[in-house]
């Protein structure tokens, strides 16, 4: 019976501690971690027993209040959602445990609690994206998300921070205002916010008024694509993953990133429907568009030389294979499409942690910094080799099988030019990404034989990033752990 509840109770739990924390001025740093552990570990716990619950009794429609359902706030809880919540919940409370350290190092501790109540925050704005039901409050999440990313960005009061936060402010607020505009073109068509309800009116409103729809739909994917930092909406994502702190840009690249494809799916099965972006044209688009972003990004990458800043035209590449999964409009594609974002979530979150710690115990950060230096971090260094393997394709790793289901989705499609993007994507991959690993692991130090002193790597950053990447071995060696719950999620999304 309360089991329905469950959702609201995460985001209770969530607004209710990031407003005890800061207040928490007799509380050591060493309880109020603990307590940052604890709702975490309690919101996974309660992501977990709400999937099972929707697997047994189906999608919820969750009202708030006594108001109509087409009229009050409403969220909808099914497969799809409830997945994702899973993922988000697990992948937050280790990247938490990992910035305690690498957040301490860089700020002082008083600094670290702001940090830790924006993240809480972030992660209410998170979850609020994922089971939202009408367009006003998906806007106000999504306000609520582009506030606290530029905030963990800006942690640390630098020039370069400030400068990157400000920047990601301005480009995502444009993003915001054309979605905006987009909401409020499809409110004068439907007069109606919540998504079911347009859903269920679409067909008549198309016929009545294609413009306007046209229009609507061309602002909230001209804004969405913004915050997803798809090509050639990618400009800001650069600046900021390479100033932020690495817990910062795994936050970014593990949740934010994440969560504004989840708008995506949502905007296309629950709201306008296949039939109507194919009769436009926006899935050809998207899908070209998708195949430029893949190999763009990955020529960008080569030519950084810091590795935060490669990493992020990386993230630019690994967002086309997924809007050219989602583009396809297959099965197949949709169930690669989610595949390669829980694979690329894992891969990235667990890169970034590799170069958190690398500049943590050796000070480095530059892709020509790394000469031999697995004698000096090894842990990291091996993490790092085996995500890096991962976003190549190497066989055996979760990169490799989600880039083997869209190859194989694109082809059943049709459309064997666009295999040819994914081809010549993983050689540049391989391009950026080998070289380091033979200068880390072939070549000598820089520094030898006149070596400092370095850190000792502490465990909350050790074991964060050593279970990421086994996680993401796990589903490269049994992909079918997540094939077949995806499949199952995404059917979750037909119904309305």
């Amino acid at each position: 019976m309360y089991t329905q509840h469950l959702v609201i109770i995460k985001l209770v739990l969530l607004l209710l501690f990031a407003a005890i924390i800061p207040v928490q001025t007799k509380a050591t740093y060493r309880r109020i971690k603990l307590m940052m552990v604890a709702i975490l570990g309690t919101i996974s716990i309660l992501s977990i027993a709400n999937y099972i619950n929707v697997r047994e009794v189906g999608t919820i429609f969750y009202d708030f209040g006594n108001w109509d359902r087409f009229i009050g706030v409403q969220f909808r809880i099914d497969e799809f959602s409830s997945l994702f919540a899973i993922y988000i919940s697990l992948l937050a409370t280790l990247i938490l445990v990992y910035s305690f350290k690498d957040i301490e190092n860089l700020v002082s501790r008083k600094q670290s609690i702001k940090y830790y109540t924006i993240v809480l925050v972030m992660i209410f704005s998170v979850f609020g994206l994922l089971f939202t039901n009408d367009l006003f409050n998906m806007f106000v999440f999504m306000e609520i998300l582009s506030i606290t990313s530029c905030a963990i960005v800006s942690i640390v009061h630098t020039k370069k921070n400030l400068l990157s936060s400000f920047k990601y402010l301005m480009i995502n607020t444009i993003g915001s205002l054309s979605i905006l505009k987009g909401i409020a073109y499809i409110y004068m068509v439907s007069g109606h916010l919540n998504i079911s309800k347009i859903n269920e009116s679409m067909g008549i409103m198309w016929e009545a008024s294609q413009t306007n729809i046209m229009i609507a739909l061309g602002f909230i994917m001209i804004g969405v694509s913004i915050k997803v930092a798809a090509f050639p909406m990618h400009i800001w994502l650069p600046d900021a993953y390479e100033s932020a702190p690495a817990s910062s840009a795994a936050f970014l690249s593990a949740l934010a990133n994440k969560v504004y494809v989840v708008v995506i799916f949502k905007i296309i099965y629950n709201m306008i429907g296949r039939e109507i972006l194919i009769e436009l044209g926006l899935m050809d688009i998207t899908m070209y568009f998708a195949a430029a972003g893949i190999i763009i990004g990955s020529l960008f990458a080569i030519a950084q030389k810091n590795i935060k800043r490669m990493l992020a035209y990386s993230s630019v590449a690994q967002v086309g294979y997924i809007l050219l999964g989602l583009a396809l409009n297959t099965p197949l594609g949709n169930k690669a499409a989610l595949f390669h974002m829980i694979s690329h979530g894992l891969l990235k979150t667990a890169l970034f942690m590799s170069v958190g710690a690398i500049f943590y115990q050796c000070n480095r950060e530059k892709t020509r910094q790394l000469d031999g230096l697995v004698t000096r971090s090894p842990i990291a260094l091996a993490v790092f080799a085996i995500g890096a393997l991962g976003m190549i394709g190497i066989p055996g790793t979760s990169g490799f099988m989600g880039k083997l289901y869209l190859s194989i989705a694109v082809l059943q499609a049709g459309r064997p030019i666009l295999l040819v993007a994914i081809i010549v994507s993983s050689f540049l991959s391989a391009m950026y990404f080998v070289p380091i690993i033979i200068s880390a692991f072939v070549k000598e130090d820089i520094d030898h034989p006149k070596r400092i002193e370095d850190k000792i790597l502490p465990r909350t950053l050790v074991y964060p990033m050593v279970i990421i990447i086994i996680l993401s071995a796990i589903i490269g060696f049994y992909p079918q752990l997540i094939t077949v719950i995806a499949e199952n999620a995404i059917n979750s999304l037909m119904i309305n």
